[in-house]
Protein backbone atom coordinates (compact mmCIF):
# COMPACT_ATOMS: atom_id res chain seq x y z
CA UNK A 1 0.00 0.00 0.00
CA UNK A 2 1.42 3.42 -1.09
CA UNK A 3 2.49 5.79 1.97
CA UNK A 4 -0.45 8.01 0.39
CA UNK A 5 -2.90 5.64 0.92
CA UNK A 6 -2.23 4.86 4.58
CA UNK A 7 -2.25 8.81 4.96
CA UNK A 8 -5.09 8.91 4.26
CA UNK A 9 -6.76 6.11 6.56
CA UNK A 10 -4.97 7.39 9.28
CA UNK A 11 -6.82 10.80 9.17
CA UNK A 12 -9.94 9.35 8.54
CA UNK A 13 -9.49 7.18 11.64
CA UNK A 14 -8.03 10.15 13.75
CA UNK A 15 -10.96 12.09 12.60
CA UNK A 16 -13.22 9.78 13.62
CA UNK A 17 -11.91 9.38 16.69
CA UNK A 18 -10.54 11.74 18.09
CA UNK A 19 -14.31 13.44 17.08
CA UNK A 20 -15.55 11.80 19.80
CA UNK A 21 -13.41 11.90 22.34
CA UNK A 22 -13.59 15.99 22.29
CA UNK A 23 -17.11 15.66 22.69
CA UNK A 24 -16.90 13.19 25.63
CA UNK A 25 -15.09 15.35 26.77
CA UNK A 26 -16.75 18.82 26.46
CA UNK A 27 -20.25 16.70 27.23
CA UNK A 28 -22.51 19.37 25.47
CA UNK A 29 -23.77 16.80 22.35
CA UNK A 30 -25.75 17.84 19.82
CA UNK A 31 -27.85 20.00 22.23
CA UNK A 32 -26.69 23.69 21.11
CA UNK A 33 -26.71 22.74 17.81
CA UNK A 34 -30.19 21.36 17.54
CA UNK A 35 -31.97 24.89 17.71
CA UNK A 36 -35.74 23.36 17.90
CA UNK A 37 -35.34 21.39 20.91
CA UNK A 38 -37.15 23.67 23.59
CA UNK A 39 -35.52 23.90 27.21
CA UNK A 40 -37.60 23.77 30.06
CA UNK A 41 -35.30 24.99 32.79
CA UNK A 42 -35.08 24.26 36.47
CA UNK A 43 -36.44 27.41 37.30
CA UNK A 44 -39.24 27.35 35.22
CA UNK A 45 -40.51 23.55 36.26
CA UNK A 46 -40.32 24.73 39.60
CA UNK A 47 -42.54 28.00 38.69
CA UNK A 48 -45.02 25.65 37.55
CA UNK A 49 -45.03 23.13 40.15
CA UNK A 50 -45.44 25.68 42.52
CA UNK A 51 -48.38 27.25 40.88
CA UNK A 52 -50.26 24.56 39.31
CA UNK A 53 -49.55 21.04 41.21
CA UNK A 54 -52.57 20.01 43.39
CA UNK A 55 -50.74 19.68 46.52
CA UNK A 56 -49.51 23.28 46.16
CA UNK A 57 -52.90 24.21 45.48
CA UNK A 58 -54.31 22.17 48.37
CA UNK A 59 -52.18 24.25 50.60
CA UNK A 60 -53.93 27.55 49.81
CA UNK A 61 -57.66 25.55 50.50
CA UNK A 62 -55.94 24.57 53.92
CA UNK A 63 -54.98 28.27 54.54
CA UNK A 64 -58.71 29.23 53.85
CA UNK A 65 -60.15 26.42 56.17
CA UNK A 66 -58.06 27.87 58.96
CA UNK A 67 -58.85 31.35 58.55
CA UNK A 68 -62.67 30.26 58.08
CA UNK A 69 -61.92 28.47 62.07
CA UNK A 70 -60.52 31.70 63.03
CA UNK A 71 -63.95 33.52 61.59
CA UNK A 72 -65.88 30.54 63.32
CA UNK A 73 -64.53 31.14 66.57
CA UNK A 74 -64.61 35.04 66.43
CA UNK A 75 -68.17 34.42 66.68
CA UNK A 76 -69.14 33.70 69.87
CA UNK A 77 -68.74 37.34 70.48
CA UNK A 78 -70.90 38.62 68.14
CA UNK A 79 -73.93 40.87 69.55
CA UNK A 80 -76.83 38.57 69.60
CA UNK A 81 -80.28 40.35 69.20
CA UNK A 82 -83.52 38.30 70.35
CA UNK A 83 -87.23 38.85 69.83
CA UNK A 84 -89.64 36.94 71.35
CA UNK A 85 -94.08 36.78 71.97
CA UNK A 86 -96.19 34.96 73.92
CA UNK A 87 -99.97 35.39 74.25
CA UNK A 88 -102.78 33.29 75.64
CA UNK A 89 -106.14 33.30 74.90
CA UNK A 90 -108.45 30.91 76.16
CA UNK A 91 -112.39 30.19 76.56
CA UNK A 92 -112.97 33.76 75.67
CA UNK A 93 -110.68 35.12 78.24
CA UNK A 94 -107.39 36.99 76.91
CA UNK A 95 -105.17 35.38 79.66
CA UNK A 96 -101.67 37.92 78.73
CA UNK A 97 -99.51 38.85 76.17
CA UNK A 98 -95.68 39.41 76.40
CA UNK A 99 -93.20 40.97 74.58
CA UNK A 100 -89.29 41.01 74.90
CA UNK A 101 -86.98 42.42 72.56
CA UNK A 102 -83.41 42.46 73.73
CA UNK A 103 -79.25 42.65 72.70
CA UNK A 104 -76.83 40.92 74.21
CA UNK A 105 -72.79 41.83 74.09
CA UNK A 106 -70.46 39.55 74.88
CA UNK A 107 -67.41 40.63 76.04
CA UNK A 108 -63.46 39.47 76.38
CA UNK A 109 -63.05 39.09 80.31
CA UNK A 110 -66.31 36.88 81.26
CA UNK A 111 -68.78 40.07 81.21
CA UNK A 112 -71.76 39.58 78.98
CA UNK A 113 -73.77 43.61 78.67
CA UNK A 114 -77.24 43.48 77.60
CA UNK A 115 -80.36 45.36 77.16
CA UNK A 116 -84.11 45.15 76.43
CA UNK A 117 -87.59 46.13 76.09
CA UNK A 118 -90.54 44.38 77.88
CA UNK A 119 -94.24 45.10 77.43
CA UNK A 120 -96.33 42.61 79.36
CA UNK A 121 -100.68 42.60 79.03
CA UNK A 122 -103.16 40.57 80.36
CA UNK A 123 -105.61 39.47 83.35
CA UNK A 124 -103.54 36.54 84.05
CA UNK A 125 -100.04 37.73 84.37
CA UNK A 126 -97.41 35.73 86.36
CA UNK A 127 -97.27 37.71 89.61
CA UNK A 128 -93.26 37.88 88.90
CA UNK A 129 -93.85 40.05 85.57
CA UNK A 130 -93.82 43.49 85.04
CA UNK A 131 -97.01 44.53 83.78
CA UNK A 132 -96.47 47.54 81.15
CA UNK A 133 -93.92 48.31 79.48
CA UNK A 134 -90.24 48.91 80.88
CA UNK A 135 -86.91 49.01 79.65
CA UNK A 136 -83.74 47.24 81.75
CA UNK A 137 -80.20 47.20 81.12
CA UNK A 138 -77.84 44.20 82.81
CA UNK A 139 -74.83 42.72 82.88
CA UNK A 140 -73.38 38.97 83.68
CA UNK A 141 -70.30 38.51 85.42
CA UNK A 142 -68.40 34.99 85.79
CA UNK A 143 -66.40 35.79 89.45
CA UNK A 144 -63.98 32.48 89.87
CA UNK A 145 -64.65 29.95 86.97
CA UNK A 146 -64.30 31.39 83.40
CA UNK A 147 -62.89 34.99 84.66
CA UNK A 148 -60.11 34.14 83.66
CA UNK A 149 -60.65 31.97 80.49
CA UNK A 150 -63.36 30.25 79.04
CA UNK A 151 -64.23 28.01 76.28
CA UNK A 152 -64.87 30.90 73.55
CA UNK A 153 -61.67 32.87 74.31
CA UNK A 154 -59.73 29.88 74.26
CA UNK A 155 -61.32 28.65 71.24
CA UNK A 156 -60.36 31.82 69.52
CA UNK A 157 -56.73 31.94 70.44
CA UNK A 158 -56.77 28.39 69.31
CA UNK A 159 -57.88 29.33 66.33
CA UNK A 160 -55.12 31.86 65.66
CA UNK A 161 -52.78 29.61 66.64
CA UNK A 162 -54.38 27.11 64.41
CA UNK A 163 -53.63 29.45 61.30
CA UNK A 164 -50.01 29.90 62.34
CA UNK A 165 -49.27 26.56 62.46
CA UNK A 166 -51.80 25.96 59.05
CA UNK A 167 -49.13 28.44 57.32
CA UNK A 168 -46.18 26.33 58.90
CA UNK A 169 -47.55 22.33 57.83
CA UNK A 170 -48.56 24.19 54.19
CA UNK A 171 -44.25 25.29 54.39
CA UNK A 172 -43.46 21.49 55.25
CA UNK A 173 -45.82 20.50 52.48
CA UNK A 174 -44.39 22.47 50.10
CA UNK A 175 -40.71 21.56 50.59
CA UNK A 176 -41.49 18.11 50.88
CA UNK A 177 -42.84 19.12 47.14
CA UNK A 178 -40.35 20.90 45.48
CA UNK A 179 -37.32 18.13 46.97
CA UNK A 180 -39.32 15.50 44.96
CA UNK A 181 -39.64 17.65 42.21
CA UNK A 182 -36.13 18.72 42.31
CA UNK A 183 -34.78 15.01 42.18
CA UNK A 184 -37.29 13.80 39.52
CA UNK A 185 -35.61 16.82 37.47
CA UNK A 186 -32.01 15.98 38.21
CA UNK A 187 -33.05 12.28 37.48
CA UNK A 188 -34.39 13.50 33.99
CA UNK A 189 -31.31 15.60 33.24
CA UNK A 190 -28.92 12.83 34.38
CA UNK A 191 -30.70 10.18 32.18
CA UNK A 192 -30.79 12.31 29.03
CA UNK A 193 -26.73 13.35 29.35
CA UNK A 194 -26.15 9.69 29.66
CA UNK A 195 -28.20 9.03 26.63
CA UNK A 196 -26.32 11.66 24.68
CA UNK A 197 -23.09 10.13 25.85
CA UNK A 198 -23.82 6.88 24.80
CA UNK A 199 -25.90 8.38 21.67
CA UNK A 200 -22.28 9.46 20.78
CA UNK A 201 -20.11 6.44 21.32
CA UNK A 202 -22.49 4.30 18.87
CA UNK A 203 -22.06 6.68 15.97
CA UNK A 204 -18.41 6.49 16.88
CA UNK A 205 -18.31 3.21 16.89
CA UNK A 206 -20.27 2.75 13.68
CA UNK A 207 -17.65 5.06 11.60
CA UNK A 208 -14.92 2.74 13.42
CA UNK A 209 -16.71 -0.70 12.07
CA UNK A 210 -16.92 0.72 8.88
CA UNK A 211 -13.18 1.54 9.29
CA UNK A 212 -12.45 -1.60 10.15
CA UNK A 213 -14.78 -3.71 7.81
CA UNK A 214 -13.04 -1.19 5.08
CA UNK A 215 -9.78 -1.77 6.49
CA UNK A 216 -10.23 -5.96 6.47
CA UNK A 217 -11.25 -5.82 2.56
CA UNK A 218 -7.90 -4.25 1.63
CA UNK A 219 -6.12 -6.65 3.12
CA UNK A 220 -5.06 -4.34 6.19
CA UNK A 221 -7.06 -6.07 9.17
CA UNK A 222 -7.62 -9.23 10.18
CA UNK A 223 -11.22 -10.79 9.97
CA UNK A 224 -11.09 -11.09 13.44
CA UNK A 225 -11.19 -7.09 13.98
CA UNK A 226 -14.24 -6.81 12.37
CA UNK A 227 -15.85 -9.03 14.84
CA UNK A 228 -14.31 -7.12 17.17
CA UNK A 229 -16.09 -3.79 16.12
CA UNK A 230 -19.03 -5.12 15.32
CA UNK A 231 -18.98 -6.24 19.32
CA UNK A 232 -18.27 -3.21 20.60
CA UNK A 233 -20.98 -1.83 18.53
CA UNK A 234 -23.48 -3.98 19.18
CA UNK A 235 -22.56 -3.49 23.07
CA UNK A 236 -23.32 -0.01 22.73
CA UNK A 237 -26.22 -0.70 20.72
CA UNK A 238 -28.15 -2.59 23.19
CA UNK A 239 -26.85 0.53 26.32
CA UNK A 240 -28.45 2.93 24.15
CA UNK A 241 -32.02 0.94 23.88
CA UNK A 242 -31.87 0.51 27.81
CA UNK A 243 -30.74 3.92 28.26
CA UNK A 244 -33.49 5.16 26.03
CA UNK A 245 -36.09 3.22 28.44
CA UNK A 246 -34.68 4.41 31.42
CA UNK A 247 -35.04 8.51 30.14
CA UNK A 248 -38.34 8.12 28.94
CA UNK A 249 -38.83 6.52 32.63
CA UNK A 250 -37.10 9.95 34.28
CA UNK A 251 -39.42 12.02 31.56
CA UNK A 252 -42.78 10.29 32.55
CA UNK A 253 -42.20 10.89 36.16
CA UNK A 254 -41.52 14.58 35.48
CA UNK A 255 -44.52 14.78 33.93
CA UNK A 256 -46.42 13.88 37.49
CA UNK A 257 -44.84 17.04 38.71
CA UNK A 258 -46.63 19.43 35.55
CA UNK A 259 -50.23 20.82 35.65
CA UNK A 260 -51.76 23.26 33.99
CA UNK A 261 -53.79 26.38 35.38
CA UNK A 262 -57.19 24.25 34.19
CA UNK A 263 -55.82 21.07 36.98
CA UNK A 264 -54.97 18.99 33.86
CA UNK A 265 -52.26 16.92 33.36
CA UNK A 266 -49.29 18.49 31.35
CA UNK A 267 -47.43 16.56 28.95
CA UNK A 268 -44.10 17.56 27.62
CA UNK A 269 -43.52 17.66 23.56
CA UNK A 270 -40.99 15.20 22.70
CA UNK A 271 -38.59 18.63 21.31
CA UNK A 272 -38.15 19.11 25.24
CA UNK A 273 -35.39 18.69 26.86
CA UNK A 274 -33.49 19.59 30.41
CA UNK A 275 -31.29 22.73 30.96
CA UNK A 276 -28.01 20.58 30.45
CA UNK A 277 -26.51 23.70 32.21
CA UNK A 278 -28.11 22.94 35.30
CA UNK A 279 -25.36 20.03 36.11
CA UNK A 280 -22.55 22.59 36.37
CA UNK A 281 -24.62 24.78 38.96
CA UNK A 282 -22.56 26.13 41.84
CA UNK A 283 -23.04 25.88 45.34
CA UNK A 284 -23.73 27.94 47.62
CA UNK A 285 -20.67 27.61 50.03
CA UNK A 286 -21.09 27.70 53.76
CA UNK A 287 -18.00 28.56 55.64
CA UNK A 288 -16.48 26.12 57.76
CA UNK A 289 -16.12 28.10 60.82
CA UNK A 290 -20.24 29.01 60.41
CA UNK A 291 -21.61 25.80 59.61
CA UNK A 292 -22.77 25.15 63.57
CA UNK A 293 -24.20 28.86 63.52
CA UNK A 294 -25.81 28.35 60.04
CA UNK A 295 -27.37 25.02 61.59
CA UNK A 296 -28.90 26.60 64.86
CA UNK A 297 -30.13 29.32 63.15
CA UNK A 298 -32.29 27.12 59.94
CA UNK A 299 -33.36 24.94 63.42
CA UNK A 300 -34.45 28.24 64.87
CA UNK A 301 -36.34 28.67 61.70
CA UNK A 302 -37.22 25.35 60.56
CA UNK A 303 -41.17 25.32 59.95
CA UNK A 304 -41.73 21.81 61.04
CA UNK A 305 -40.50 22.65 64.69
CA UNK A 306 -42.50 26.19 64.64
CA UNK A 307 -45.42 23.27 64.32
CA UNK A 308 -44.37 21.93 67.22
CA UNK A 309 -43.93 25.31 69.48
CA UNK A 310 -47.46 26.20 68.14
CA UNK A 311 -49.35 22.84 69.05
CA UNK A 312 -47.17 23.25 72.73
CA UNK A 313 -48.79 26.98 72.88
CA UNK A 314 -52.50 25.42 72.05
CA UNK A 315 -52.30 22.67 74.47
CA UNK A 316 -50.93 25.33 77.13
CA UNK A 317 -54.43 26.98 76.60
CA UNK A 318 -56.25 23.91 76.66
CA UNK A 319 -54.76 23.56 79.82
CA UNK A 320 -55.64 26.61 81.67
CA UNK A 321 -59.16 25.56 80.05
CA UNK A 322 -59.26 22.54 81.85
CA UNK A 323 -57.69 24.10 84.86
CA UNK A 324 -61.11 26.41 85.09
CA UNK A 325 -62.83 23.13 86.11
CA UNK A 326 -61.27 23.43 89.74
CA UNK A 327 -62.77 26.65 90.09
CA UNK A 328 -66.30 26.94 91.74
CA UNK A 329 -68.84 28.59 89.55
CA UNK A 330 -70.13 31.68 91.10
CA UNK A 331 -71.92 34.07 88.35
CA UNK A 332 -73.95 37.46 89.28
CA UNK A 333 -76.55 39.29 87.21
CA UNK A 334 -77.92 42.80 87.61
CA UNK A 335 -80.69 44.31 86.10
CA UNK A 336 -82.00 47.81 86.75
CA UNK A 337 -85.06 48.61 85.35
CA UNK A 338 -87.25 51.20 84.87
CA UNK A 339 -91.12 51.77 83.43
CA UNK A 340 -91.47 53.27 79.95
CA UNK A 341 -89.54 53.23 76.98
CA UNK A 342 -86.53 55.11 77.78
CA UNK A 343 -83.68 53.16 78.12
CA UNK A 344 -82.78 52.89 81.73
CA UNK A 345 -78.79 53.45 81.95
CA UNK A 346 -79.22 57.05 81.12
CA UNK A 347 -80.91 57.76 84.72
CA UNK A 348 -78.96 55.21 86.88
CA UNK A 349 -78.56 56.93 90.40
CA UNK A 350 -76.17 56.67 93.35
CA UNK A 351 -77.21 53.28 94.55
CA UNK A 352 -77.67 50.13 92.62
CA UNK A 353 -79.50 48.56 95.26
CA UNK A 354 -82.35 50.80 96.16
CA UNK A 355 -85.20 50.41 93.52
CA UNK A 356 -85.81 49.36 90.41
CA UNK A 357 -83.04 46.60 90.14
CA UNK A 358 -83.30 43.11 90.03
CA UNK A 359 -80.11 41.21 91.24
CA UNK A 360 -79.28 37.48 91.36
CA UNK A 361 -76.34 34.75 91.73
CA UNK A 362 -75.82 31.46 91.00
CA UNK A 363 -73.33 28.60 92.92
CA UNK A 364 -71.92 25.46 92.22
CA UNK A 365 -69.40 23.28 93.27
CA UNK A 366 -68.33 19.73 92.19
CA UNK A 367 -67.63 17.68 95.12
CA UNK A 368 -64.65 15.47 93.92
CA UNK A 369 -63.93 16.99 90.93
CA UNK A 370 -62.79 13.48 89.11
CA UNK A 371 -63.79 14.56 86.09
CA UNK A 372 -61.53 18.31 85.77
CA UNK A 373 -58.63 16.05 87.38
CA UNK A 374 -59.20 13.66 84.64
CA UNK A 375 -59.14 16.34 81.54
CA UNK A 376 -56.58 18.39 83.51
CA UNK A 377 -53.42 15.24 83.85
CA UNK A 378 -54.62 14.14 80.05
CA UNK A 379 -54.15 17.86 78.87
CA UNK A 380 -50.70 17.69 81.04
CA UNK A 381 -49.91 14.34 79.17
CA UNK A 382 -50.57 15.63 75.74
CA UNK A 383 -47.77 18.74 76.44
CA UNK A 384 -45.21 15.93 77.80
CA UNK A 385 -45.87 13.89 74.74
CA UNK A 386 -45.38 16.80 72.17
CA UNK A 387 -42.27 17.84 73.65
CA UNK A 388 -40.72 14.65 73.92
CA UNK A 389 -42.17 14.44 70.18
CA UNK A 390 -40.02 18.33 69.24
CA UNK A 391 -36.89 17.01 71.05
CA UNK A 392 -36.95 14.43 68.90
CA UNK A 393 -37.88 16.23 65.96
CA UNK A 394 -35.48 18.55 66.49
CA UNK A 395 -32.33 16.25 66.99
CA UNK A 396 -33.54 14.53 63.78
CA UNK A 397 -33.21 17.66 61.42
CA UNK A 398 -30.39 18.74 62.97
CA UNK A 399 -28.82 15.40 62.14
CA UNK A 400 -30.12 15.63 58.68
CA UNK A 401 -28.68 19.13 57.82
CA UNK A 402 -25.27 17.51 59.28
CA UNK A 403 -25.07 14.60 57.44
CA UNK A 404 -26.25 16.58 54.11
CA UNK A 405 -23.45 18.83 54.31
CA UNK A 406 -21.09 15.73 54.51
CA UNK A 407 -22.78 14.65 51.66
CA UNK A 408 -22.62 17.56 49.90
CA UNK A 409 -18.58 17.95 50.78
CA UNK A 410 -18.21 14.22 50.10
CA UNK A 411 -19.85 14.10 46.64
CA UNK A 412 -18.25 17.54 45.46
CA UNK A 413 -14.77 15.55 46.55
CA UNK A 414 -15.82 12.41 44.43
CA UNK A 415 -17.11 14.89 40.95
CA UNK A 416 -13.69 16.56 41.55
CA UNK A 417 -11.79 13.23 41.22
CA UNK A 418 -13.67 11.88 38.47
CA UNK A 419 -13.18 15.04 36.42
CA UNK A 420 -9.49 14.36 36.80
CA UNK A 421 -9.95 10.65 35.98
CA UNK A 422 -12.18 11.37 32.93
CA UNK A 423 -9.42 13.36 31.50
CA UNK A 424 -6.46 10.93 32.41
CA UNK A 425 -8.46 8.42 30.67
CA UNK A 426 -9.32 10.33 27.49
CA UNK A 427 -5.71 10.93 26.85
CA UNK A 428 -5.24 7.09 27.37
CA UNK A 429 -7.61 6.62 24.90
CA UNK A 430 -6.27 9.10 22.66
CA UNK A 431 -2.96 7.69 23.05
CA UNK A 432 -4.46 4.06 22.12
CA UNK A 433 -6.49 5.58 18.98
CA UNK A 434 -2.99 7.03 17.65
CA UNK A 435 -1.31 3.74 18.13
CA UNK A 436 -3.84 1.82 16.86
CA UNK A 437 -3.69 3.79 13.67
CA UNK A 438 0.25 3.30 13.11
CA UNK A 439 -0.43 -0.52 13.82
CA UNK A 440 1.31 -0.89 17.39
CA UNK A 441 -2.03 -1.45 19.21
CA UNK A 442 -4.85 -3.78 19.07
CA UNK A 443 -8.30 -2.76 18.69
CA UNK A 444 -9.05 -5.17 21.71
CA UNK A 445 -7.03 -2.19 23.42
CA UNK A 446 -8.58 0.46 21.55
CA UNK A 447 -11.86 -0.55 22.67
CA UNK A 448 -10.81 -1.37 26.13
CA UNK A 449 -9.60 2.40 26.51
CA UNK A 450 -13.09 3.70 24.93
CA UNK A 451 -14.93 1.77 27.06
CA UNK A 452 -12.92 3.12 30.34
CA UNK A 453 -13.16 6.17 28.78
CA UNK A 454 -16.95 6.19 28.66
CA UNK A 455 -17.90 4.47 32.14
CA UNK A 456 -15.79 7.48 33.50
CA UNK A 457 -17.55 10.21 31.73
CA UNK A 458 -20.49 8.59 32.29
CA UNK A 459 -19.84 8.29 36.11
CA UNK A 460 -18.88 11.97 36.09
CA UNK A 461 -22.47 12.84 35.05
CA UNK A 462 -24.33 10.63 37.74
CA UNK A 463 -22.25 12.48 40.50
CA UNK A 464 -22.64 15.73 39.46
CA UNK A 465 -26.05 14.90 39.19
CA UNK A 466 -25.82 13.62 42.85
CA UNK A 467 -24.14 16.41 43.44
CA UNK A 468 -27.21 18.09 42.59
CA UNK A 469 -29.34 16.35 44.95
CA UNK A 470 -27.52 16.29 47.92
CA UNK A 471 -27.62 20.15 47.51
CA UNK A 472 -31.40 19.94 46.76
CA UNK A 473 -31.58 17.55 49.83
CA UNK A 474 -29.94 19.68 52.10
CA UNK A 475 -31.84 22.83 51.59
CA UNK A 476 -34.44 20.33 51.99
CA UNK A 477 -33.45 19.27 55.56
CA UNK A 478 -32.78 23.13 56.61
CA UNK A 479 -36.39 24.15 54.97
CA UNK A 480 -34.96 27.05 52.93
CA UNK A 481 -37.35 27.99 49.76
CA UNK A 482 -35.79 26.84 46.50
Amino acid sequence: MSWSMQRNKLMCFLKYTLTGAVFLCTMLPMIKAQATFEVLTLEKFLSVVKQNHPVARQTNLFMDMASAGRVEAAGAFDPIFSLTSDQKTFDGKKYYTQNNADLTIPTWYGVSLYGGVQNNLGTYLNAEKTPGLYTYAGVNVSVLKNLILDKRRASLQQAKLMQAQTRFENANTVNDLILQADLSYFNWLKDFLVLQLIEQAVQINIDRFEFVKASFLQGDKAGIDTIEAKTQLLTFLQQREEYFLAYNASRLELETYLWTENEAPLYLASEVIPDTTTIDMVLNEINESDKDAWVRARLDEHPKLAVYDLKLQNLEIESKLKFQNFLPKLDLKYDFMRKGDQFPIENIGASFFEDNYKFGLSFSMPIFNRSAMGQYQATKAKIQITSLDNYYTRLQIENKIRFQLIEVENVKNQVNIYAEASDLYRQLYEAESFKFSIGESSLFLLNSRNNRFIEANQKWIELRAKLLASKAKLWWSAAIPN
